[in-house]
C-alpha cells in the first residue's frame, strides 16, 4: 500500500490499483476480477483475470452489465451510467487499510438477474464503512440472457452466479490487502441477490464466507429445470432468426438486439402478480438446486450465521403502476389464491381479510403475492433453521411510502441499509418522507447489521434486544418509525394454510 492517504496504492494478486480517500474511508471502483467475457469467452464461464502491470486506475466505477430500464423505475427511479459486456467489477469502500483486519460485507445486488449493478450510486458503501468499521465490497455481474441462457454446448446457464463466485475468490485472496479479513465475509443479497444468496449457502463448491444476508429474496420463484431453460433458450433463438445449428452464431449478435428480444420473449411469459424472466437460475444439481431452500439447509450454508427477511408490501412496487392489477376484481383474488393453496386458499384468503379488514382486492393481491413469492420462504426457512438449533434472525421492514397504493415496497429499505437518500433520484417510494425520520430509522437498521456483519448477531447497544428466531416465540424484529421486536409476524393463521404448525 502507498503511504500517501491522498492517494492509495494497494498490490493485488493481479496488479497495483490506486484508489482515492474519501474522508477516512479508501475507495476503490472498476476493480476486474476476471478475464472481460466477451467475444469467445461471450456464454462462457469466467476465466481468469490476465495480471497487468502498470497501477491500474481504480477511481471511476466501471460499466454495468447491459439491460434495459428497470420495470420498477417508477417507483425506485432509475440510473443511466454506461453500459458494456466488460462488467465483471467490483468497488471497495475500506476503513482499515493501515488498521485492518475488518469485517467484509458483500454485497450483491438484486433486478431480477435481468437488471441492476453494484456500480449503482444507491449502493455505495461509504457510509457503512464509516459508521461500522466494515469493509464493503459491490459486485457486478452478467445479467440476462448474456448471463443465465441455457443452450448446452453453447450455454451452460447460470454464468451470472458464477461470476459472483469468482468474485468471492477474489475477495477471499485479495481482501486483507485492503484491511479486510477474509475469516469474516458476510454475503449480503437483495431480491435477486437473496436468491444468489441463497444459491450458495447451498453449494458445495461455492468460495468460503461466514455469514449470509438474505433480503427480500423472491424464495417463491423456484430456479428454472433444464428442460424448461431450453426451451426458452430455443425460443430466444427462434425470435433471433437462428436455427439449432447456428446457435454459436449467438456470439456475434450485437447486444442491442439480445435486450430487444429478451424483454419480447419476456412479455410472452407474463402473469398478472409475476415477474418471472425467461432467463434465470437453472436447476443443474451443482450450482443450483431444484429446492434452494433445502439445499440451504443442508449444504454448507447451515452452519452459518443467518439474517434474513422482507418487506410488509413487496408486491407493490411490481403492481402499483401496472392497469390490470389496478382492475383487479374479487374473483381473480380468489383465483390467485386457489392457484397457490387449492384447497386451503380460500381460508388462507379470509385470514387475510381478517387482517386487513378494508383491504380493496389490489391490496390484497399485493399481500397474497408479497406472501407466496417472499414472505412464505424467509418464514419457512427461519423455521426451519429454528427446528435444527441453527442460528437465525428475522426481520419486517415496514416504514410505507406516503405515495398511496406503493406501501412498504420491493427495493424500499435499500436507501435506508446504506443510507443514500439523495442516490435516488425520482424514486416514488420516498417521496415526501419526512428525512430526519427516514434517517434515524436508516441508523438504526443500519446499527443492527453492522452488528450481525461483526458478531454474527444483530444485538448491540444501540438497538433493542432482538432474540434469535425460535418455535416458541418466533421474534420478529418490525424496522418502522417504532423500531421494535414483536411475537410472530407471520401469523398462525397464514402458518397453518402452510402446513406449518
Amino acid at each position: 500500500m502507498s503511504n500517501s492517504r491522498k492517494t492509495p496504492v494497494v498490490e493485488t494478486l493481479f496488479g497495483a490499483v490506486l484508489g482515492e480517500m474519501v474522508g477516512a474511508i479508501a475507495v476503490f471502483r472498476g476493480i476486474p476480477y476476471a478475464a472481460p467475457p466477451i467475444g469467445e469467452l461471450r456464454f462462457r464461464s469466467p476465466e481468469p483475470l490476465p495480471r497487468w502491470s502498470e497501477i491500474r486506475d481504480a477511481t471511476h466505477d466501471g460499466p454495468i452489465a447491459p439491460q434495459l430500464p428497470s420495470r420498477l423505475a417508477r417507483v425506485t427511479g432509475d440510473c443511466n451510467l454506461p453500459q458494456s459486456e466488460d462488467c465483471l467489477t467490483l468497488n471497495i469502500w475500506t476503513p482499515a487499510l493501515e488498521s485492518g483486519p475488518a469485517p467484509v460485507l458483500v454485497w450483491l445486488h438484486g433486478g431480477g438477474f435481468i437488471g441492476g449493478s453494484g456500480q449503482f450510486p444507491g449502493y455505495s458503501g461509504q457510509d457503512l464503512a464509516e459508521r461500522g468499521d466494515v469493509v464493503v465490497v459491490t459486485v457486478s455481474s452478467r445479467l440476462g440472457a448474456l448471463g443465465f441462457l441455457y443452450l448446452p454446448g453453447l450455454a451452460d446457464g447460470n454464468m451470472g452466479l458464477l461470476d459472483q463466485q469468482e468474485a468471492l475468490r477474489w475477495i477471499s485472496a485479495n481482501i486483507r490487502r485492503f484491511g479486510g479479513d477474509p475469516k469474516r465475509v458476510t454475503i449480503c443479497g437483495q431480491s435477486s441477490g437473496g436468491r444468489s444468496v441463497l444459491a450458495h449457502m447451498g453449494c458445495e463448491s461455492a468460495p468460503v464466507f461466514q455469514r449470509a444476508i438474505l433480503m427480500s429474496a423472491p424464495f417463491g420463484h423456484t430456479p428454472l429445470s433444464p428442460d424448461v431453460a431450453a426451451q426458452n433458450g430455443h425460443a430466444f433463438l427462434d425470435l433471433l432468426g437462428l436455427t439449432s445449428q447456428e446457435a454459436k452464431g449467438l456470439r456475434a449478435v450485437p447486444v442491442e438486439r439480445l435486450l430487444a428480444n429478451t424483454q419480447a420473449l419476456a412479455r410472452r411469459q407474463s402473469q398478472l402478480g409475476q415477474a418471472r424472466r425467461p432467463f434465470d437460475t437453472v436447476a443443474d444439481g451443482k450450482l443450483v438446486h431444484k429446492n434452494p431452500g433445502a439445499a440451504a439447509l443442508d449444504g454448507p450454508g447451515l452452519d452459518i450465521d443467518v439474517l434474513v427477511g422482507t418487506t410488509r408490501d413487496e408486491a407493490a412496487a411490481h403492481l402499483v403502476f401496472d392497469a390490470e392489477a389496478e382492475q383487479t376484481g374479487p374473483q381473480q383474488v380468489q383465483r390467485v389464491a386457489e392457484e397457490w393453496l387449492g384447497d386451503a386458499g380460500g381460508a388462507y384468503l379470509t385470514e387475510l381479510k381478517r387482517q386487513w379488514p378494508y383491504a380493496t382486492p389490489y391490496t390484497l393481491l399485493v399481500h397474497l403475492t408479497t406472501d407466496r413469492v417472499f414472505l412464505r420462504g424467509a418464514v419457512e426457512l427461519a423455521e426451519e433453521r429454528a427446528r435444527r438449533d441453527r442460528p437465525v434472525h428475522l426481520y419486517r421492514f415496514d416504514w410505507q411510502s406516503p405515495t398511496p397504493r406503493i406501501g412498504a415496497c420491493h427495493c424500499i429499505e435499500l436507501p435506508f441499509l446504506f443510507n443514500t437518500f439523495d442516490d435516488w433520484p425520482g424514486a416514488a417510494m420516498l417521496a415526501g418522507g419526512d428525512r430526519e425520520t427516514m434517517e434515524a430509522l436508516a441508523r438504526t437498521m443500519q446499527d443492527a447489521f453492522i452488528a450481525f456483519v461483526h458478531t454474527g448477531s444483530p444485538n448491540g447497544d444501540k438497538i433493542l434486544p432482538w432474540s434469535a428466531y425460535t418455535a416458541p416465540t418466533r421474534t420478529t424484529m418490525r424496522f418502522d418509525t417504532m423500531v421494535e421486536p414483536v411475537g410472530d409476524l407471520a401469523g398462525v393463521g397464514w402458518r397453518a394454510s402452510w402446513g406449518v404448525d
